[in-house]
């Protein structure tokens, strides 16, 4: 059980091999154009479901985020699905 008694899916990791396809296609970059920052030891990549169904491992829809770019994605998503629910 979840949060609060909810039942979750378990979320699953991507592959190590689609990992590093996207992260060589993305010449070891964030995917985010307005970022684009490099990673490093120290600035390490964070996978991302492009589709939001997360056990959707499918190379095509990996993207590798800086943590920073990931955060503000999933808060953008969350703020959307709220106010979907709202209404």
């Amino acid at each position: 059980m979840g949060f609060f008694g909810s039942k979750k899916e378990k979320r699953k990791d991507f592959p190590c091999g689609a990992r590093i396809d996207t992260l060589i296609n993305q010449e070891f970059c964030c995917a985010n154009p307005e970022c684009h920052k490099g990673f490093t030891k120290l600035l390490r990549p964070h996978f991302d479901h492009i589709d939001k169904v997360n056990t959707n491992n499918s190379p095509e829809n990996c993207q590798a985020l800086c943590p920073n770019c990931h955060n503000n994605k999933n808060l953008q998503e969350n703020k959307v699905a709220a106010e979907k629910n709202r209404n």
